[in-house]
């Protein structure tokens, strides 16, 4: 098992890595991922460090829950039952496609993933959660996919081809079970990685998976803002102020009072932005595109941590494209897609984020041909 640090010669990196390895100072009375080893994380010595009711001997604190219950079931052929134990029978997977529902489907999904990417390793960046075992915890567990493509999966025969794909899993757990589960992977970089015409390939998957479904976005909707519940920390109402004056206010000169001067952002498609420039940029990029577009909150939480905290935030983007630039000439079409960001908050400032969202997801919506209508 490896680390969970970053190896760069970045020194905004550095920096950021320094932070985020004080972990083992936290505030926050479970232990944190990022800055561990993940082998002394993992290891089995049998000490709670939290109530656990309901939950197996094996699990310390629930973020060791979430790392090491992930580890077990993508660990070869045998850890996908563990899948049985570790989820509900009828868990809802919420994606930007829509929403699955049975732990028979993700047993399916991930015996698919392990034929397509045999040896893929999981590996843990930070958890961060809320709640307790009598009401249940939620986690956002931000991880990189390490694989390499030695068998045929959804978008053809194997490449041979190695890759790294950023994702968040979004989990509402209760007794050693997950019971509701919200996830996007950074798709374009694993169908780049693969050396594949990702336009095309978005007609044709995104025109079969669409007349499957019987339109163009998933069911799935984000809930009424009034379940927003209300900000536990100074911490995420900064978070939540700056998607809403930035992203649907579109009050851009706010921007720079948010981000440190040299705040490091790493978003879909391996794309880094640095500092309030660089993501102002990527925010007018998105406007000029998808002229009405909006970006919604519908959960947060967050922990401290010694060098700061960590917020994090489900939302949904929503949008026309109407506007020409990276995905090509106006078609008209609505998007609406599932994301996940991970901040580091220190002194009011964000100085790093992480966000995942599926900008493949995205072009299928933009490039799949329409349905035909029901009789």
């Amino acid at each position: 098992m490896t680390s969970s640090k970053t190896s760069t010669t970045d020194p905004r990196l550095e920096q950021i890595a320094a932070l985020l390895a004080k972990g083992s100072d936290t505030r926050d009375r479970v232990a944190v991922a990022a800055g561990s080893d993940l082998a002394d994380f993992l290891a089995d010595d049998g000490k709670r460090r939290q109530s656990l009711q309901g939950f197996e001997d094996v699990y310390a604190d629930i973020v060791h829950y979430i790392i090491r219950s992930t580890d077990r079931i993508w660990d070869g052929d045998a850890g996908t039952e563990l899948i049985k134990t570790h989820y509900a029978p009828e868990v809802p997977l919420h994606t930007s496609e829509g929403t699955t529902y049975g732990r028979a489907a993700l047993i399916e999904m991930t015996k698919g993933a392990k034929r397509a990417y045999p040896g893929i390793y999981l590996q843990a960046e930070d958890v961060v959660w809320s709640g307790n075992d009598r009401d249940g915890f939620h986690t956002s567990h931000r991880i990189t996919h390490i694989g390499r493509n030695d068998g045929p999966s959804v978008y053809g025969s194997a490449t041979g081809r190695s890759f790294r794909r950023a994702a968040v899993a979004h989990c509402f757990v209760r007794q050693n079970r997950i019971v509701e589960e919200w996830l996007a992977r950074d798709e374009l970089a694993l169908v780049r990685a693969l050396g594949l015409d990702e336009l095309a390939l978005a007609e044709s998957l995104g025109t079969a998976e669409a007349a499957a479904r019987g339109s163009l976005v998933g069911e799935t909707t984000p809930p009424p803002a009034s379940e927003l519940s209300a900000p536990a920390s100074a911490e995420e109402d900064l978070v939540i102020s700056m998607f809403r004056d930035v992203w649907s206010e579109r009050r851009l000169g706010d921007l720079p009072g948010y981000y440190d001067s040299d705040a490091y952002v790493s978003t879909a498609t391996n794309r880094v932005l640095i500092g309030p420039g660089g993501y102002l940029q990527y925010v007018v990029d998105w406007q000029n595109e998808f002229s009405d577009v909006s970006l919604r909150v519908d959960h947060t939480m967050s922990n401290k941590r010694a060098g700061g905290e960590i917020v994090t935030t489900r939302w949904w983007i929503e949008g026309t494209h109407d506007g020409e630039h990276r995905y090509g000439q106006p078609t008209g079409r609505r998007i609406r897609i599932l994301g996940f960001s991970h901040d580091l908050v220190v002194d009011r400032r964000i100085v790093a984020e992480w966000t995942v969202f599926d900008e493949f997801g995205l072009l299928k919506q933009i490039y799949a041909k329409e349905p035909p209508a029901a009789n």
